[in-house]
């Protein structure tokens, strides 16, 4: 039976366009009108060989009569096929409005595609269509009977010392497929804890995080290489296989931005190395135990936060602390490994 996926759009030219534009050989893309009634969108997602949707955020742009968007799709598709990748793929959440109002139902989707970066990079597009697809197919057989931790660890590309990292996984999926695809994707591939992106990991190296060569000089080996690896935006380390590798003495060492000595950290906002003494840790708000809280700069705190970031309240006097000391710094300096 041949495989494809669904996309969603009321604009029958973008509809055609983008399915066209996406599919393959190996993975077919057919354009779906939405209904007038969400029933009849819903009733199309027991289609045989489907494997994944994608959806156009807006619907009612160039049809007024469609009273549902995106999201309400998405809720109920995860409601009756759980185990259908689902990605928004849309034009509008370029307005600030949309975008909102998106964040606010994100975790319903496994990936967004925005219009202009597929145009872009069709190819990535295509590949992460497909890094979805396969990724779902293998987490499903791995779940279908007694979940095997260890061949777990193989699929998500990780050691067999790393077992608590899958523990972990499988708490959170609830031995679900769709829940581990969600973990992964959401998770670990974004939020710095049990992997980092390049800038955290070269800071946890202790190499300069501004020569990015160092850091794949250095580090390949703790490069991620698992299921949904073409999901992240950047390549991913792991952080426990970083904290055992060395560094060759005189390689340029990671340093704080406000004052120059060694670096311990990168701020979450503005992505610069700091010390302990310019920065200070915050909450990730909606993430489990298990990831490293985030750590924001001085420079940073005197602006409002992202919405996805908090300080406790009872630091506000170490919060004024850390942003006198980073004003009053002389500057950072680049320094050599010791």
């Amino acid at each position: 039976m041949a495989e494809f996926f669904y996309f969603i759009d009321e604009d029958s030219r973008d509809r055609e366009s983008y399915a066209k534009l996406l599919s393959t050989k190996d993975l077919p893309i057919k354009g779906l009108a939405p209904s007038k009634d969400l029933a009849g969108v819903i009733q199309r997602i027991n289609a045989p060989g489907l494997i994944g949707v994608l959806l156009d955020y807006k619907l009612s742009i160039s049809d007024p009569e469609i009273k549902y968007d995106a999201s309400a799709i998405a809720a109920q598709i995860r409601s009756v096929r759980p185990d259908l990748p689902l990605v928004v793929l849309s034009g509008e959440l370029v307005d600030p409005r949309n975008e909102r109002s998106y964040r606010r139902t994100e975790e319903l989707y496994d990936h967004r595609l925005d219009k202009a970066d597929v145009a872009n990079d069709v190819k990535r597009a295509r590949r992460q269509l497909k890094s979805l697809a396969s990724g779902y197919r293998r987490l499903r057989t791995l779940l279908g009977g007694e979940p095997d931790a260890k061949n777990i660890a193989t699929a998500i590309g990780l050691r067999s010392a790393n077992l608590p990292v899958v523990n972990w996984l499988l708490a959170e999926s609830r031995g679900e497929a769709h829940r581990l695809a969600i973990a992964v994707v959401h998770l670990l591939l974004r939020v710095p804890g049990f992997l980092l992106p390049p800038r955290f990991a070269a800071v946890e190296l202790g190499v300069d995080p501004d020569k990015s060569e160092l850091l794949s000089r250095h580090a390949d080996g703790a490069l991620y290489a698992g299921v949904f690896e073409e999901m992240s935006n950047t390549p991913m380390y792991w952080a426990d296989f970083i904290q055992t590798l060395k560094i060759p003495k005189g390689t340029p060492s990671a340093r704080c931005r406000a004052c120059g000595a060694p670096a311990s950290t990168i701020c979450e906002v503005c992505g610069d190395a700091f010390d302990g003494q310019h920065s200070i840790s915050a909450q990730r708000l909606g993430v489990p135990p298990g990831f490293e809280a985030a750590r924001v700069c001085g420079y940073c705190l005197s602006s409002p936060l992202p919405p996805k970031l908090a300080v406790r309240p009872e630091s506000s006097d170490l919060v004024k602390s850390v942003i006198a000391d980073t004003r009053h710094a002389k500057g950072a300096g680049r320094g050599e490994s010791d």
